[in-house]
């Protein structure tokens, strides 16, 4: 069984090592303020992403499957990252990618290694400084590039980051601290609501803008909603499992607001 465990590693770690040298080589140029933006948006659900599957991993919730997705999020995080620095024209936007560089440096030893539950308050408390970095450079390149539909490419992207933080918080009180982070899913699930509600009421939203946003608060339902309770039964790969279908329909509405000229 050790052997087997080190031999997994072993694969998870070369599978990683090979997703980082894609994410540079591929760090495509953007070509419109309208890009710059969502993938400003997606960095700040990757930060959550990263923290769901570290949780997962942690607990062996299809502990094979949930590495590769964390590898893929590493990927993304890392590509996306690079690409932004190589296009922010603006001071502010530059020194808000600077803070997220020095989060990601400060949290990318602990996503590359193997889950510890010990740690994984440090863990949240990184991911948390990636998703405000993550935050304040969406501002600042909204603000500077003053693209017409930036706010609901925020709000949008805001949703698919919320989907993945239900989930990760979902999963960490699956772990075993309903007490510590309870409140924080509460105020995810009630923040997903608001911002639905704000998407949804936009006038300038297109017949496929609205069906897909009609597709999410159907799917949104099927997550579970946990109290918190000792008698509770947790499931996270079930919640993972609805969040992801969550973040694709989340994804799909950002990508075609921010397609709107």
């Amino acid at each position: 069984m050790k052997n087997k465990n080190i031999l997994t590693m072993i694969l998870s770690m070369f599978s990683l090592i090979c997703v980082l040298c894609a994410a540079q080589a591929k760090a495509a140029e953007i070509a419109s303020p309208n890009e710059a933006l969502y993938k400003a948006a997606n960095l700040s659900m990757l930060s959550q992403r990263m923290l769901k599957y570290y949780a997962l991993i942690g607990q062996n919730v299809r502990a094979r499957k949930s590495q590769e997705e964390l590898n893929d999020s590493i990927g993304q995080f890392e590509e996306g990252l690079a690409a932004l620095q190589a296009y922010a024209e603006d001071d502010a936007s530059r020194n808000n990618l600077r803070d997220l560089a020095a989060a990601w440096s400060g949290a990318q030893a602990s996503f590359t290694s193997a889950p510890s539950k010990d740690s994984v308050e440090q863990v949240r408390e990184l991911s948390e400084a990636m998703l405000q970095a993550s935050d304040r450079t969406f501002t600042s390149l909204q603000a500077h590039l003053s693209v017409a539909g930036g706010e609901q490419i925020r709000l949008a992207g805001k949703q698919a980051m919320l989907s993945q933080r239900i989930a990760a918080t979902y999963a960490l009180m699956a772990w075993g601290y309903a007490d510590q982070y309870l409140t924080s899913y509460k105020s995810s699930y009630q923040d997903f609501n608001v911002t639905q509600d704000k998407l949804t009421s936009h006038a300038g939203n297109s017949a496929p803008i609205n069906k897909t946003l009609k597709k999410i608060a159907r799917q949104f339902k099927r997550i579970k909603v946990s109290k918190g309770g000792q008698g509770d039964v947790y499931v996270p790969g079930l919640v993972d499992r609805s969040a992801e279908k969550v973040l694709e329909s989340s994804n799909n509405v950002t990508g075609m607001y921010a397609s709107l000229k």
